[in-house]
């Protein structure tokens, strides 16, 4: 994750998030062993992010796993928080349209 970071920041990488599967909702395995969720701005800027140096930074994943990476690139459509109820109030909840993640590693 820090050449990611060093990588990929000043193309807009925002946030990230890595994840194990620990087991699906049967007790059997997880679907996926490792979720990476690499959040950026914009499709745009993971595709430059990527073009500069995804040569680099895919080819370290091989460095951690012999496993082959799926990428998926994806678009919120929704994003809200759960609170407990405050004077009749619900949760806040808001559309998301600006930011886009990267998903990868299937088992």
């Amino acid at each position: 994750m820090p050449l990611v970071q060093r990588r990929w920041a000043e193309h807009g990488l925002v946030k990230m998030e890595w994840m194990r599967g620990v087991a699906a909702p049967d007790g059997g395995e997880p679907g996926y062993e490792v979720i990476t969720l690499l959040t950026f701005p914009s499709k745009e800027a993971f595709e430059a992010a990527v073009a500069s140096s995804g040569e680099e930074v895919l080819g370290d994943v091989a460095n951690f796993t012999n496993v082959q990476p799926v990428i998926q690139i994806n678009q919120p459509v929704f994003e809200g928080a759960i609170n407990a109820p405050v004077q009749g109030e619900r949760g806040q909840a808001t559309q998301k349209q600006d930011m886009w993640s990267v998903t990868h590693h299937r088992r």
